[in-house]
């Protein structure tokens, strides 16, 4: 046996020898070895930002519809994952849109401030659906002559998916209903100074959203 031959088959001897030992050495965890993410398994703070598109039902006000245009919105939050399932969110949002053909109001902003539970639904995928349900107050401004600026209640619905990373940033996509409760945007002032407290209300209305986002876990 030369000793090409020799070396060969002292090596393949020896990785014979080796492998079973290296395996019963390895206490690791593959799946956070090979970067699975574990954002949605574990617990702690995190903060979201998203970006979109909205439609606002008509607008009723002095018995009169108006449609509305050039919607847009933005959300963003800090919240705390209990577990994998349920996790709280504070957060700030504002919709902005025009009313049509109306002597009154053109201009409305709506600033929120909000408070949502979330249940993230289990999965086997890095896609993982959720839910959220939240309520809160909103500060509606308008460029209505006399009162422009008007607090009232709001309540949101939220149906999304997040892309679980293998990094502390996840993307999510969701559809948000929201409702805003009446709101005053104006007096009239004839009324007013005949003696009357005349107002003018914008009657509840929907909103439907749709936003794209980022969400940073620490």
């Amino acid at each position: 046996m030369n000793f090409k031959t020799s070396f060969l088959a002292a090596s393949l001897a020896l990785g014979s020898l080796g492998s079973p030992a290296l395996a019963d050495a390895y206490y690791g965890d593959l799946s956070e070895d090979i970067g699975e993410s574990q954002s949605a398994d574990s617990s702690g703070l995190y903060m979201s930002i998203g970006v979109g598109a909205s439609t606002t039902n008509d607008v009723k006000h002095s018995s009169l519809n108006h449609t509305t245009s050039g919607n847009w919105t933005g959300e963003t939050g800090i919240g705390y994952r209990f577990n994998k399932n349920f996790r709280l969110e504070g957060s700030y949002a504002f919709n902005h849109f025009q009313v049509d053909n109306s002597n009154l109001i053109e201009d409305v902003s709506v600033h929120s401030k909000l408070v949502t539970a979330y249940y993230d639904f289990t999965s086997e995928s890095n896609w993982v659906p959720y839910v959220g349900f939240g309520l809160g107050s909103s500060v509606v401004v308008t460029d209505a002559s006399y009162d422009g600026v008007e607090g009232t209640g709001i309540k949101q619905v939220k149906l999304g998916v997040t892309h679980d990373t293998s990094s502390n940033i996840d993307l999510f996509g969701e559809i948000v209903w929201q409702s805003l409760d009446e709101v005053n945007v104006a007096r009239d002032n004839t009324a007013t100074r005949n003696g009357n407290d005349d107002t003018v209300n914008m009657d509840s209305f929907d909103q439907w959203k749709a936003l794209v986002g980022l969400r940073y876990s620490f």
